[in-house]
């Protein structure tokens, strides 16, 4: 099976150690392409009903860095910057 149109979506909050500022960072990305790999099964309750079973072997998907895009909100100045999110693509592209 394979999937179009879909993100990867993550939100986090960062406190700064030192003076205890916050900072709220929301992240997307939007995923290339999905497959997964499934297969039907069946599972038999104690009850004697049967009922219909998808297991999921596989799953791939492929991100790219240029389609990560990061907003940041909150008191600290380090995670206001351009720095920070090119950062971060780069972290999450290695």
């Amino acid at each position: 099976m394979e999937l179009n149109g879909l993100q990867f979506v993550a939100h986090g909050v960062i406190t700064d150690s030192e003076s205890g500022l916050t900072d709220t960072i929301d992240m997307e990305a939007d995923i290339d392409l999905a497959q997964i790999v499934a297969s039907p099964d069946q599972e038999l309750t104690d009850d004697g009903n049967l009922y219909p079973k998808i297991d999921i072997a596989e799953v791939a998907f492929t991100l790219h860095p240029d389609k990560f895009h990061f907003k940041s909100s909150g008191e600290l100045p380090l995670y206001k910057t351009h720095n920070f999110e090119k950062s971060l693509q780069k972290w999450l592209s290695s």
